[in-house]
């Protein structure tokens, strides 16, 4: 009998993040970030590239 708990647990389980509603706004997670041209951005990436603050 406990295997249908298993089952229900295996399917249940990733439903609850597939039928979450997202929250509302055009961006979730902060302002908008700044544009940046090319040589900005590859600057930027070997720049945050070693900093390991925040993780």
């Amino acid at each position: 009998m406990w295997h249908w708990l298993i089952v229900l647990i295996i399917i249940g389980l990733p439903l609850l993040f597939v039928l979450r509603t997202p929250p509302a706004g055009v961006n979730r997670f902060g302002d908008t970030p700044p544009s940046m041209n090319f040589g900005e951005a590859i600057a930027s990436f070997f720049r945050n590239y070693v900093n390991f603050s925040g993780r």
